[in-house]
């Protein structure tokens, strides 16, 4: 079935005579230029290459002798220059 809702408005025979209204014209909104922005160039970070460590060798240090210092009373200097 036609929905006849609006069917006599839309179909009527006497269509010519009804008075045409005029279209209001719209008008046009100017459309605002929208500033590009400037996309920043991102920098490739370089890769920074592993150096291999060399392992070093460990020296071995010689531990000194310590001197020992003999502390000779002086009773006995005297002896031992008798001696001689």
């Amino acid at each position: 079935m036609i929905c006849l809702k609006g069917f006599r408005r839309h179909h009527r025979r006497n269509n010519q005579k009804k008075k045409k209204k005029k279209k209001k014209k719209k008008k046009k909104k100017k459309k605002k230029k929208k500033k590009k922005k400037k996309k920043k160039k991102k920098k490739k970070k370089k890769k920074k290459k592993k150096k291999k460590k060399k392992k070093k060798k460990k020296k071995k240090k010689k531990k000194k002798k310590k001197k020992r210092r003999v502390r000779r009373s002086l009773c006995s200097m005297e002896k031992r220059n008798s001696r001689s």
